[in-house]
């Protein structure tokens, strides 16, 4: 009897354990599902909706104008930015001493196209020979900074500066032969010139000239001439 009435209290316990989860369950699911919650969703929801409807006519007037002011502003400051920034651009003049045993001097010249000062200036370049045609993924990021380098200075507008560029060494005879005969090789000016402008952003202008046995006018790379 005393066993009968274990198992038959343990049967009334686990059916009791059992049902408190169940309810458990039951109240979490009806607890998401429930009116009370969705009514505070509303409920806040139109409190976010009346925010904007608490100002009067006047404030939300006053609101969008300043907004509105603001954007303009900016826009009008950066506008004026660009249209007066200096902006460099580099062109080839001259070139002499295409002979085998010479030196290659090339004259550059910066133009300041813009309409404000381009200030410390510098220029850093050198020539050198390469194979012609030029390959168009070649790159210009090697070239010795301590060659050919002027002092800095201040490029005003519409005031061109000369820049004239040396070859480190001498043009030996056989690329002198390649250039004049073989028609595969170029003398090629090239490097970049760096400047800050009136809010002191820098700037730069990468260039690149092709010379021929002759001098002549200048060839420009197909790569290694942009500006930023």
């Amino acid at each position: 009897m005393n066993n009968a009435a274990k198992t038959k209290e343990s049967g009334t316990e686990s059916q009791c354990v059992t049902d408190s989860s169940s309810s458990v369950v039951k109240s979490a699911d009806s607890k998401d599902g429930s009116p009370e919650t969705k009514s505070q969703k509303q409920s806040s929801s139109k409190q976010h909706k009346r925010f904007w409807l608490d100002y009067d006519p006047m404030e939300r007037f006053t609101a969008i104008l300043a907004l509105f002011t603001v954007i303009y502003s900016t826009s009008f400051l950066y506008e004026l930015y660009i249209t007066n920034r200096p902006y460099i651009t580099v062109n080839a003049l001259s070139t002499k001493g295409i002979e085998a045993g010479g030196i290659v001097s090339v004259k550059l010249m910066a133009n300041n196209t813009g309409h404000t000062p381009a200030y410390s200036a510098r220029i850093y370049g050198t020539v050198e020979y390469v194979k012609y045609p030029i390959d168009i993924n070649a790159t210009f990021k090697s070239y010795p900074k301590d060659l050919a380098t002027l002092p800095q200075m201040t490029i005003f507008p519409s005031t061109p500066v000369g820049l004239p560029l040396l070859a480190p060494k001498h043009l030996p005879e056989n690329v002198m032969k390649l250039i004049k005969q073989d028609n595969i090789a170029r003398i090629a000016a090239w490097g970049t010139l760096l400047y800050w402008d009136m809010l002191g952003f820098r700037h730069y202008t990468d260039f690149c000239f092709l010379f021929s046995e002759n001098g002549g006018e200048a060839e420009y790379c197909s790569c290694h001439n942009v500006a930023k």
